[in-house]
């Protein structure tokens, strides 16, 4: 039978098991320290879970070193608690992974610092669950690197949100693209800001989706230029609309293509005003088509002249009409050919009125036709006389009717030259009382010839007098019977000369001289000399 005496303990392993508990209880911690590392694993799992807090920590290092792991399993929790750093770092990994989950969570942050990486990576997902906030606070990086991905998981959302910045940014791409959503959903904005480029693109398309949209706004340029496409896509339109304008700009042409229609029509006017003019061009004709009027207004001159032709071509009437008339008028050549008929057509009167000269000119004939008489009438006088002749030549009847007179005097005498025997007929009566002399004397003889005898009374005595002998010679015969007197008296010796003897007798049974004696000689009338 062994023996204590004095500090030494002379029992022999076998009889070591026999001591009650209330016998172990009654040990001294200096006797409890001087049981040997052979003596140790004898004691039975209900001796060990007698301890004494007092006893428990008089056990040295190697004492605790020697225990079974089943015998650290029947360390009683409030037990635990006082176990010390040397003495924690003393446990196998065998040991350490035998604790209970209760045994776990009363650990001291002390002790959880002092496990060794190697062995903290041998805890069982059950065990860091277990562990609480102010445990996971405690652990340093190189712990945290050591974690499984499977660890990583089974941490608790506030054991997560209790690693520092520092360590959470020091996790691996495979220990971030661990994190289950309900995780990252806890993140701080903190520590949203405090992960790299490298762990942002780990995420999963389910984790970006988990995302609050505080932790979205949170994501500095760097992180979100690190978004793959499909990331990018995931994120809903209010996340989107979230995105600070830097992080708006920092999306590269790839991102920008990624975005769909639902989350272009949730960017703000301030974000859509962000976007540089390469990615702008990008845009596909579904997100074209998705900018919202309000959207389009926002956009600044250099993103508009951005836009391609094919992205020109698939805007609708409501979105053209939102562009600023100042930007329409800096619209290039080859954007506004690119315009459909109906697109122009619904362009804003301010809009046409606002085209430079140089603009106009690119237009096609068919383009110009689509206009509408509202449009046509808004015209410039400047606009009007830049337009080519075949331009001119293409306009509608009731295009040219509906030109105002001060449209028509400022059609240059090529333009009216151009005009169509259609269109010199389909002039109004005030229209043609608006032509100047050079444009009336810039008629051709076939358009005159066209004239309406009711367009032909209208010419003032001015015009009258400035047609050409070769107008004058002519003109058909129910034209000079349709000539006023006023309009005869004021034909000059020169174009009466030109007229022929068939033209001159029209003229003089048509307006014979004012007599009270009927004619003596068929000779016309005294016509005053110019």
């Amino acid at each position: 039978m062994g023996y204590i005496e004095g500090g030494t303990v002379y029992i022999n392993t076998d009889q070591i098991s026999a001591f009650t508990t209330d016998q172990m209880q009654a040990f001294t911690s200096d006797q409890i320290s001087a049981f040997t590392t052979s003596q140790i694993p004898k004691l039975t799992s209900d001796q060990i879970s007698s301890f004494t807090t007092s006893q428990i920590v008089a056990l040295t290092d190697s004492q605790v070193g020697a225990l079974k792991p089943t015998q650290v399993a029947a360390i009683e929790t409030a037990d635990i608690v006082v176990l010390s750093s040397a003495q924690v770092n003393a446990l196998s990994s065998a040991q350490v992974g035998a604790m209970t989950t209760m045994q776990v969570a009363a650990l001291s942050t002390a002790a959880v610092n002092a496990l060794e990486p190697s062995k903290l990576s041998t805890l069982s997902t059950a065990q860091v669950g277990a562990l609480k906030a102010a445990q996971v606070n405690a652990l340093s990086i190189a712990q945290v690197v050591a974690m499984t991905n499977m660890q990583v998981a089974s941490l608790s959302t506030a054991a997560v949100n209790a690693l520092e910045p520092s360590k959470l940014s020091a996790l691996s791409s495979a220990q971030v693209g661990a994190l289950t959503t309900m995780q990252v959903a806890s993140l701080l904005t903190e520590n949203i800001k405090g992960l790299s480029a490298a762990q942002v693109n780990a995420l999963s398309v389910s984790q970006i989706g988990a995302m609050t949209t505080m932790q979205v706004a949170a994501f500095g340029t760097a992180q979100v230029n690190a978004l793959s496409a499909a990331q990018v896509n995931a994120l809903s339109a209010e996340k989107v609309a979230a995105l600070s304008t830097a992080a708006i700009a920092a999306l590269s042409t790839t991102q920008i293509g990624a975005i769909s229609s639902h989350q272009i029509k949730a960017l703000t006017t301030t974000q859509i005003a962000a976007l540089e003019t390469q990615d702008l061009a990008v845009f596909g004709t579904a997100q074209v088509n998705a900018l919202t009027t309000g959207q389009i207004k926002a956009l600044q001159t250099d993103q508009i002249q951005a836009l391609s032709t094919a992205q020109i071509s698939k805007l609708g009437t409501d979105q053209l009409q939102a562009i600023e008339t100042s930007n329409v008028a800096l619209l290039t050549s080859t954007q506004l050919n690119a315009l459909t008929t109906a697109q122009l057509a619904g362009l804003t009167n301010a809009q046409v009125g606002g085209l430079s000269t140089s603009q106009l000119n690119a237009l096609s004939t068919a383009q110009l036709v689509g206009l509408t008489t509202s449009q046509v009438v808004g015209l410039t006088t400047s606009q009007v006389a830049a337009l080519t002749t075949s331009q001119v030549v293409g306009l509608t009847t009731s295009q040219v009717v509906g030109l105002t007179t001060s449209q028509v005097a400022a059609l240059t005498t090529s333009q009216v030259v151009g005009l169509t025997t259609s269109q010199v007929v389909g002039l109004t009566t005030s229209q043609v009382v608006g032509l100047t002399t050079s444009q009336v004397v810039g008629l051709t003889t076939s358009q005159v010839a066209a004239l309406t005898t009711t367009q032909l009374k209208a010419l003032t005595t001015s015009q009258v007098v400035g047609l050409t002998t070769s107008q004058v010679v002519g003109l058909t015969t129910s034209q000079l019977k349709a000539l006023t007197t006023s309009q005869v008296a004021a034909l000059t010796t020169t174009q009466l000369k030109a007229l022929t003897t068939a033209q001159l007798a029209i003229l003089t049974s048509t307006n014979p001289p004012t007599s009270t004696n009927p004619p003596t000689s068929t000779n016309p009338p005294t016509i005053k000399k110019t």
